[in-house]
């Protein structure tokens, strides 16, 4: 993608393919968006491509095929932002799910989320997906509503499935611009 300048930044923005030295940086931006508990899975995600996994748009000789990109400014020693694509074979080749995304909290609500979204949505396109899934949930408070403002629709919910007793809400997000009816949440 290129250079880019977001609302308020007199630096250039990037957003690019993580590749294996990203790692540390990917955990601690994972531990500042999602906190220390779940931090590290984000580094370790994106150092697992790396390790074995399957890159987004080979062919499909492993269970999960994925990719990351990173969006990172000039003036910033931090990362700004994650965005992952994911595609296990069990969910047919013409679904992928959004994967690890977070802006990290200094550079939120300026546009760069969207602008992520819009990057992945992109990359899905190039390689053929018809649709983007993300399973989330009601916390933190706005999520669903940025989802949705993003194109995204419910299209289930799982009562009592994460730690916390929360529920998971599958969103759905058609690539191809199909209306899709959301479920009431």
């Amino acid at each position: 993608m290129l250079p880019m300048r977001l609302s308020g930044h007199n630096h250039v923005m990037k957003i690019r393919l993580a590749d294996g030295n990203d790692s540390e940086s990917c955990l601690r931006l994972g531990s500042k968006v999602f906190g220390d508990a779940i931090g590290h899975k984000v580094g370790q995600a994106v150092s697992d491509i790396w390790k074995g996994i399957g890159m987004l748009g080979e062919a499909r000789t492993h269970s999960v095929h994925a990719a990351y990109w990173v969006a990172e400014d000039s003036g910033v020693t931090e990362l700004l932002g994650i965005v992952g694509l994911y595609s296990p074979r069990w969910i047919g080749e013409q679904n992928v799910y959004l994967g690890w995304f977070g802006v990290h909290p200094d550079h939120r609500r300026q546009g760069l989320g969207q602008l992520l979204i819009q990057h992945a949505e992109a990359e899905a396109a190039k390689l053929g997906f018809r649709s983007i899934l993300v399973e989330t949930s009601l916390q933190p408070a706005g999520t669903i509503t940025f989802y949705q403002r993003v194109g995204f629709v419910a299209v289930a919910a799982v009562p009592d499935y994460w730690e916390d007793g929360s529920e998971l809400i599958l969103m759905r997000k058609s690539i191809a611009g199909a209306t899709l009816d959301p479920l009431p949440v």
